[in-house]
């Protein structure tokens, strides 16, 4: 695999792709995400991205992974594609790191390795724009009715999303981010890739959360 990330484009294969697989979270386009690296398995994989292109998947494992953490539970075959920006290592030997999050893709198999860690082979996905500046409102609007109701929320972190000239795509990916839905949700949006369609899914997980008395769990 030696595509670099500026070379990526829609329908692109990625061979031999390092995943790391975590339950209760998924990476979207165009956000930053902090991880913490401490299994032995996910240490190696990390020196290994780094010695390379520095690019990784970060995939979701759908309920029931408990039972086979160790070994290879199930995937979820649509994951967010990133690239390791910055590393620290602590004094214990955990690395700290900064993915990326530069594209929706697609696992095609799961590859065999004599690696710890799991690869696979995967496709970049196309995106189509045309979300509305009415629906970007819509979910603008909503998003602020839901910090409003949240206890702790970091305002003026969150300010920077009702700026008016991000790109739809950041806005809606950023604000599906710093949402408190439960993650199979988030699935459903990260599986989307129909900019309108994944507004209006947006806007309407958002409407429920903030309905009073209303429950996503």
């Amino acid at each position: 695999m030696s595509e670099a990330a500026d070379e990526l484009v829609p329908g692109t294969i990625l061979e031999g792709l390092p995943i790391f697989p975590l339950p209760n979270l998924v990476f979207f386009p165009r956000t930053m995400l902090p991880l913490h690296v401490f299994e032995p398995r996910y240490l190696a994989m990390t020196k290994d991205v780094l010695e390379g292109n520095g690019l990784m998947g970060v995939v979701r494992l759908p309920a029931g992974w408990e039972a086979d953490y160790e070994g290879k539970p199930a995937l979820s075959e649509v994951f967010g594609l990133g690239q390791i920006v910055r590393q620290d290592q602590d004094e214990e030997g955990r690395v700290h790191i900064f993915v990326r999050g530069i594209a929706r893709a697609r696992i095609v198999e799961e590859q065999p390795t004599d690696q710890l860690y799991r690869t696979v082979r995967a496709e970049i996905l196309e995106e189509k724009p045309g979300a509305s500046a009415g629906q970007l409102a819509t979910v603008r609007q909503l998003f602020a009715s839901m910090l409003g109701r949240m206890e702790g929320a970091d305002l003026e972190s969150a300010s920077v999303l009702f700026n008016a000239d991000l790109p739809p795509a950041l806005l809606l990916d950023a604000i599906a981010t710093a949402a408190p839905l439960p993650p199979e949700l988030k699935q459903t949006l990260l599986d989307e890739c129909d900019e309108a369609v994944r507004a209006d899914s947006l806007a309407e997980l958002l409407a429920t959360w903030v309905m009073p008395g209303a429950s996503l769990e």
